[in-house]
């Protein structure tokens, strides 16, 4: 079955990279070629700024570091430039959406990336290795959960973080299917997969990490790049009484104190109101014992 996932990601990402339909979506999912556009694009974001804040503010800028489910490996140049020992597993090796897609521009940038084949729920790496590990848009994809939670904390190190990206989430279970019934992606790939806030939240706890921060849809770019949350609020805002008003729209586009302080109550109250099934959350947590 695993090898049959991979061969419909490996024929997904290669027809739709033809399909101009699909144009925007491989963009945005950083499969677009050259993969140097890509990587630069990655590395320009809003994403990739929030990330290295948070790396910052946590104190942890150098060591190991995981790349859990790399994919294409954007995301391990990415870390790999800025010094991080980089370790990239995934499921898939394939040439276009898999682990062989970013052999040769490692190569050619002499970046030290070691790559991994391996299922999710049994990482080869031994206990305690990693400064850090990331999931970008891949813990959702996990067979178990709380196997694959339990994996990386064995092989965090004592205080290391564990960040995990953009991972889908539903508020009942029946809200699964009509997330994949809308995903452009998953009549393709079958791979697709949504758990409930609470599954996370007692996977976490289950494995031993210490939640530092829940990231909600539109709280962080770590979520919502590449879209612009000015764009976000307009869009939520624009047929509202007073505040759908062009003064208003003006208003949230500003870039001072009040401006500021408007939006994070507005992103609170989407936050509060959003139910899409399959909405983007991140989680921040810690390896405590």
């Amino acid at each position: 079955m695993k090898n049959n996932i991979e061969n419909y990601w490996e024929k997904t990402i290669n027809s739709l990279k033809r399909d101009k339909n699909y144009k925007d979506i491989i963009k945005s999912c950083y499969y677009d070629d050259p993969i140097e556009g890509a990587i630069k694009r990655f590395e320009d974001s809003k994403e990739w700024e929030s990330l290295t804040k948070e790396l910052e503010n946590k104190q942890i800028t150098k060591g190991k570091v995981l790349d859990f489910g790399s994919g294409r490996g954007i995301s391990s140049i990415a870390l790999a430039k800025i010094k991080w020992e980089v370790y990239a597993v995934d499921e898939n090796d394939g040439d276009n959406a898999g682990l062989k897609s970013l052999v040769k521009i490692k190569n050619d940038l002499n970046l030290r990336i070691i790559l991994n084949k391996a299922n999710f729920e049994k990482l080869p790496y031994q206990d305690n290795f990693f400064d850090l590990v990331y999931a970008r848009q891949s813990l959702h994809h996990s067979k178990d959960l709380k196997a694959s939670c339990v994996e990386i904390h064995r092989v965090l190190k004592k205080g290391g973080i564990f960040i995990s990206l953009r991972d889908h989430v539903i508020d009942k279970n029946l809200d699964k299917e009509v997330f994949l019934k809308n995903h452009p992606l998953h009549k393709y790939t079958q791979d697709e997969n949504a758990f409930l806030l609470s599954e996370y939240l007692d996977s976490f706890k289950y494995s031993g990490f210490k939640i530092l921060k829940i990231l909600k849809t539109y709280s962080s770019a770590l979520n919502y790049d590449p879209n612009k949350i000015e764009d976000i609020l307009s869009h939520y805002t624009k047929n509202k009484f007073l505040i759908g008003s062009k003064r208003f729209q003006v208003l949230i586009n500003n870039k001072n104190y009040i401006s500021k302080f408007i939006k994070s109550i507005l992103i609170y109250f989407i936050n509060l109101r959003d139910k899409t099934p399959g909405r983007p959350y991140s989680f921040i947590l810690k390896k405590i014992k």
